[in-house]
This record gives C-alpha cells, structure tokens and sequence, in this order.
C-alpha cells in the first residue's frame, strides 16, 4: 500500500461528518475508528529482489547441564526526565508527529491522534485539519480525495492561492468544490513535508464563510510549524526508540500470561534467575550462580546479594516461590506454565488444583534456592528464560489484582515511566536493578502515525524490524536505508499440522495426498515474493540439531492424486476442515492459496475455521480439525522446543492433536540424554519419523529484516526473538 491510499481510511467518514456540521450546523462527532492504527499489508506482486546474506549464528550446543557463574554489580543513577512545558491555552503540540499551531479560543479539538489532529468551531461551520503522511505531493492528495473519498460526488479541483506557514515558507493549495442538493462545501488542502514526512492542512467551510473568516484562516495556516517529532518527552541522546504494534493489555505485560518472548515489555520489567542473550547464551541474571547434582535432578540457585524490587523492597528467594507458585494456579490459567515450568517436582499437581504448593521448590535462606525435576532436562535452564520464569511482587499483585501490571514494582532492568494510550509506553531504567542498563529511556512508539519507516527516518525509532515491501525496499543496494540493514533466518516455521485421530487423516494416505499437494517454493514465492524460505524441514537451519539429511517429500501432484486414490477414504471423504488464525471477513492469502491448491489437484474442498488469533493455540486444540496452519518461533534455542513441544503426545502447543507412540519414546529418550551428541541423534530420528508419517507440512522459514541505527551498540540480530535492549547502548 502506498501512502496516498492511507489518507483514505483514515479521513473519508471524518470529511463526510465535517460536511454535515459545515451545512448544517449541528454537532457531528467523527467515529473513534479515527484513533486506530493503519495496517498495511505486504505485497503479493512477483520479485526478482535477492534473497539476503544470512547474518553469522553464534555457535551454540545443546545444554548438557553444566553449571554457570557470574557476578558484578554497580550502584545505578537515576537520570531525571525533563519537565514538561506548561502548554498554552489555543496552542496545540503533536509531539509523536512534530508539529504545532496555534488556535481561537472559541474552537474545540474534535478529534486526534498520532497522525492527525481535527479541531473546528460549529458556530461558524468550520473546520481544520492536519494529516500526516496523507501521501507524496499536494496532487496525489488532492486527486484521493476526488476520486475515493468523495467518489461519486460532483467535485472539481482548482489550484488555491499560495499560503504562509509558520516557517515563513509559502505553501501550494488545491481547493476541492464539493456540489450536493444542499449547497456546496470547500475544502481548502495545503500541503507541506518537513524531513521524511508529508503534511496536508485541511479547511473545510463554505465558501463565503472561508471567504468572510480569511484572517482568521492565515493565522491558522501561519501559526503551523513543524520540526523533529519528539514523541516520549525524554532526552533524545538517552532514548531508544522502538515501534510497537498497538497498546499493551495486562496479559502482555503480566509474566503468567504473555505469550510473546523476554524481548518484548515483560522481559524489561521482570527479570527471572537467568535470561537469554542475544547470542543464545544463557546469562546468569538475578542468580549469581548455581549447581546442578550429577544426576541432572537438583538445580542450587544462588542469588546475587542485595537484589530489590524497584521500590527498595528486597528481593529473595520467597518472591520466586512465590511467582512460580502463582503462575501455576489453575485459577490464572496461565498458557504457557505447564510447557515452561512444567518440568518442576509438584508444579502439575499445583496447576490441577490439588496442592496449594510446588513440592520441588525450597527456599534453603533468602538467596538460596533449591529446584527437583522430574527427570534430567539439560534445557531446563534454557526454559527459565521465558517470561513464564519472571518474578513479581505479591503484594503488588494483591493490593491491586487487576492492573498491578501498569504500575509493577519491577524486578527487571526498566520500570513504567508514563503511559499514554495508544500514543506511548516509556520505560525508564530500575534504579534498584543488580546492573543499571546502559539505556537511560526505552520509548515504545504505539501508533507510527503513518509510514513506520518514516518514524525510522525522522529519527524516532531506532530499530525497526521490516516486513513486506518495506522489506522488499531496504534490501535493495541502491537504497540509502541500505548499509544500515541487517537480515537472518529465523527459528521460525510455518506448518500445516496433520492430526492423525481424526478421519480420513487417520490414514497415512490421506496425510501423504495433502502433504505432497503443497508447492511450498512457489507458495514462498507467490506469497513472500522470496523475502521468506521454502522449508523441508521441522527444525530451522539455525536450530541446533538441523540436519540437511533430513527433508519433507517433495511436491508431486501425480503422487498426491495416486496416494488419494489408494486411501481407504478414496470416492467416500468426510468433510475436511482446516482452522487458521484470523477473522472470517478479513481474507488470509496463505489460507487461501492453500485451500485453491487442495481444489485444483485433489478436486477437495476444504472447509476454514477461522478461530481468534488472541486464543489461537487454547481454540485449536479444544475445536480440532484434520489441519491445522500454524506458526511456531522457538524461545530458546534447542530442538526440544520444537519437536516435543509441538508433536508430543498431549503437549499443550499439539495443536494438531497428533499422536505417535513411538515418536514419543524417541522424544522422551532425547529429553533426558544428557549427552548432547546422542540427545541430536534422537531427535534426528524423531524429526524424520514425523515428516516419513506426514505428521506435518513444513511450507517455510521466516526471515528477519531489521533496520538498525548507528548509534546503537551492542546489536546483534539472534535468529529468535531475544531480550537484546539490556545489552544495548548509545552511541554519543
């Protein structure tokens, strides 16, 4: 989508009510949809763009269960943040877009956002506008405007008289004669770009009111400037500016119930006993140290010395206990604990209610800490490091059960410093954390107010992970974002999961007629324009234990339609659905070119379950279909993050439901192998025997591209989702 197309979402119903009070003189209020984010979707088109250079993966085994050490600690300093200026009465400032203007007193501000604000005085039936972003030249804006906002509608187009910004620069004007059956109303668009961004400064009125209120109008247009956005109010030389996709809920930023990785707010505000660097090591964090018994059965955690909560509030290992034991209350129901901590002695029995505490947990003093597993788990360190293993207050959670998270008495690195909805979350460092972070300020940008690259541009975000042709764009030699461009394959994979319970799925034909349907190179292509990789395997490349020995069956549709017809099901197929994450009216294009696959060569129509991308995983499992398209990026970097969490029988990310008795005895096997030779060759076995059973339809392998400041140091680009800003500084 180019950004002459995102004026019109953003102001066609606005114009209309607008409209409506200039003619009528009533109050109109403009739809709230006006403060929402503006996707915009990559494109399908065909690329012959070059597939990027894979960034060099640190080199990394599998746990074998040695134990780790470290220490250090340095008294942190608060940096104060600037105060605010008093704002004047009349004068308007958008910081998140970088401009301001000054208004009559008798004027309200009927609507805004980061991208736009609307103020206008219904006793004169008036109105003006500023758009951010509204597209490339006054022109295009003007030609939108005509001919889809107000499509269909007798409008004409003439050019305006020049007006005088603020700047002293002299800007061009279109103005837009919109006829109806009541009169005819003008639309007065001036349109300015300071740095990467455009602007378009709206007045709407009638023509003699425009006419009569023309001093007032100059003052308008000459009170307007623009300058650097400027969108979290801290010092910018202190600030790492990252985008987010829209407002945080409590469950994002609340240990127990996130489902997103320590990269994200919850691995700024919580810290747990260790935590995964950007190299894929695991980093002692609020332990110091710890040993493991030769068995592989007992973990003796030592804390650092004199940790705290953010308040001052000491930190010990009660606090663990007690986060580990409310994370596992069946009446949180926390998605991830079960997976995460599950290894614990007497963590099940706490989740399914027949225990108020966890058996394998004892706190031998206040910074010793003792933890059984069920069985050896040489990942079970690299386990602790998902938000799940996060500490929190107890009595920050009971005095406020609710939204204790937006003012959590933080045990990670950073703390909430201001929210603002749907413009901002900053974070500011924890004074009491064991290692003051090297950032002073991590400002989330929540709504880029158009081109999120533009917020890149302009200097208010820092990174900024790409997709689509944003991507597409930066890859590109010749493109000036070029040298500042870093790209890698991830630890992620996209699959048609099969469930083999289910008819005709049950048998093994079936599975291989669907499995060997899918052109997952052309899919790439068709879909990713090449910007992703066709997979053949379960495992990423990255993935410890990634073998190019083993590969999925290859495209064949001859051997797909022979395979149908030899199934017991051949001539007499149930019904045969396929749940995807997604809302039915939205359209999925990879569902879609799957479903136009399944037709064309096996003459099958397959039926969709779209099911609620926030409940996903949970809905999948309790609503089963014979398929299942569904995603998985690994949290830390061993092959049992993929295999058994997602193909064991009964694992809580099955989503398929498949089940394989003696997959399982090799999982099982891999699981507690303490050799990290021999635990790679069970899992080899165990991921060549689900591709040989179709249990699975592995279609490709993203990539991360990623836009980097210089400034920023300490960068590396890990192939999963990594906590990184804690290892980050600023280049002065």
């Amino acid at each position: 989508m180019n950004k002459r197309s995102l004026i019109l979402p953003v102001i066609l119903i606005m114009l209309i009510s607008l409209a409506c009070q200039a003619l009528t003189g009533s109050q109109a209020t403009p739809p709230s949809a006006l403060g929402t984010a503006i996707v915009i979707q990559p494109s399908l088109a065909p690329s012959r763009t070059p597939r990027p250079t894979r960034t060099t993966i640190p080199t990394h085994t599998p746990s074998a269960g040695q134990p780790n050490s470290s220490s250090g600690s340095s008294k942190p300093v608060k940096t104060a943040p600037p105060e605010p200026s008093p704002t004047p009465i009349g004068s308007y400032t958008n910081n998140e877009a970088g401009f301001k203007f000054q208004y009559p007193p008798d004027w309200n501000i009927d609507s805004q956002s980061a991208g736009h604000v609307t103020i206008n005085n219904t006793s004169i039936g008036m109105a003006f506008i500023i758009l951010v972003d509204p597209g490339d030249t006054l022109d295009a804006v003007a030609t939108d405007l005509k001919d889809n906002t107000f499509k269909g509608e007798d409008v004409t187009i003439a050019d305006g008289k020049n007006v005088t910004l603020g700047s002293g620069e002299s800007a061009k004007v279109k103005e837009l004669a919109v006829k109806s059956t009541q009169g005819t109303l003008i639309y007065r668009v001036a349109f300015t770009s300071f740095g990467p961004h455009t602007y378009a400064l709206i007045a709407v009125g009638l023509p003699d009111t425009l006419k009569n209120q023309a001093d007032l109008l100059a003052e308008l247009y000459g009170s307007a400037t623009f300058f650097p956005p400027q969108p979290f109010g801290t010092p910018g030389d202190q600030t790492l500016g990252l985008l987010a996709n829209g407002d945080p809920d409590a469950s994002d930023l609340d240990p127990a119930l996130t489902t997103t990785s320590a990269a994200d707010y919850v691995g700024l505000l919580f810290s747990g006993l260790v935590r995964l660097g950007p190299d894929l090591q695991v980093n002692p964090d609020l332990a110091e140290s710890w040993e493991i018994s030769a068995d592989g059965l007992v973990y003796t955690f030592t804390l650092r010395s004199n940790l705290a909560f953010s308040d001052g509030t000491p930190l010990t290992t009660k606090d663990i206990i007690y986060s580990w034991e409310r994370a596992a209350d069946p009446n949180l129901k926390s998605p991830t604990v079960a997976t995460y901590l599950g290894d614990i002695v007497g963590l099940k029995d706490r989740l399914n209610g027949k225990t108020d505490h966890i058996s394998g947990l004892k706190a031998i003093d206040d910074h010793t800490l003792v933890v059984k597993v069920d069985a050896p788990k040489p990942y079970f360190l690299e386990k602790l490091t998902y938000p799940t293993a996060f500490i929190v207050d107890q009595n920050t959670v009971t005095d406020n059960p609710k939204d204790w998270v937006f003012q959590a008495n933080a045990s990670g690195p950073y703390m909430i410093m201001k929210y603002t909805e749907t413009r901002s979350l900053i974070l500011e460092r924890n004074p009491k954390y064991y290692k003051q972070a090297e950032v002073p300020y991590v400002g989330y940008l929540l709504d880029a107010g158009g081109s999120a690259v533009s917020r890149y541009e302009d200097g208010t975000v820092d990174i900024l992970y790409l997709g689509g042709q944003n991507a597409e764009r930066v890859r590109r030699t010749d493109d000036p974002l070029h040298n500042q461009w870093q790209s890698v394959t991830t630890l992620c994979t996209t699959f048609v999961q099969m469930n083999n319970n289910l008819p005709p799925f049950d048998d093994i034909n079936v599975r291989k007629a669907f499995a060997l349907s899918v052109d997952r190179a052309g899919f790439v292509e068709r879909l990713t324009n090449n910007m992703d990789i066709p997979a053949v395997t379960i495992l990423p490349p990255a993935m410890p234990g990634f073998s190019k020995a083993i590969s999925a069956a290859s495209y064949n549709a001859d051997q797909a339609k022979a395979a149908l017809k030899a199934s017991k099901y051949a001539g007499n197929l149930p019904e045969i659905k396929l749940n995807a994450s997604g809302f039915g009216t939205q359209g999925n294009p990879e569902v879609d070119a799957l479903v136009a696959t399944w037709k064309q060569i096996l003459g099958i129509d397959v039926k969709v379950e779209f099911l609620d991308p926030t409940t996903f995983t949970e809905s999948a499992r309790t609503n089963p279909a014979q398929m299942t398209l569904y995603g998985w990026c690994a949290d830390y970097p061993d092959p049992q993050n993929f295999l058994d969490v997602l193909y064991h029988t009964g694992s809580d990310f099955n989503v398929s439901g498949y089940s394989n008795p003696s997959i399982d005895k090799l999982l099982d096997q891999a699981n507690v192998d303490l050799d990290p030779a021999s635990r790679i060759k069970f899992y080899n076995q165990a991921e060549k025997a689900l591709l040989d059973d179709f249990a699975t339809v592995p279609i490709e392998h993203g990539v991360y591209d990623v836009l980097v400041k210089p400034r920023v140091q300490g960068f590396v680009l890990a192939p999963l989702h990594a906590s990184f800003v804690p290892f980050l500084s600023l280049r002065k």
